[in-house]
């Protein structure tokens, strides 16, 4: 049977450090997963005004970047690509 792992949400800020994302892939490999499959959040109408209320509360350092980042519901290309990359790259290196 081959069982992967979707790494989805990768939160900005929160989740995308690079020692969560390499932990994540090793531990995939460790557990021999067939795939590691990783996707930033996505901010839906609605949820993108409630998220944002939240950071401002929560993580308000956090909230310029993500005004930066979430013109609409998904991130900017240039994050999408550098998860991408960065999880593409822990992929190579355990074997995932």
């Amino acid at each position: 049977m081959n069982a992967g792992v979707n790494l989805t949400p990768v939160v900005p800020g929160l989740t995308d450090n690079l020692d969560n994302l390499q932990a994540v892939v090793r531990a995939a490999s460790e557990h021999r997963a067939s795939f590691v499959n990783a996707m930033p959040l996505r901010l839906q109408t609605g949820v993108k005004e409630h998220f944002l209320g939240f950071l401002d509360r929560e993580y308000p350092h956090l909230l310029p970047r993500y005004q930066s980042l979430y013109a609409g519901q998904y991130p900017s290309r240039r994050y999408d690509s550098w998860v991408q990359h960065s999880v593409g790259f822990y992929r190579e290196r355990f074997g995932v």
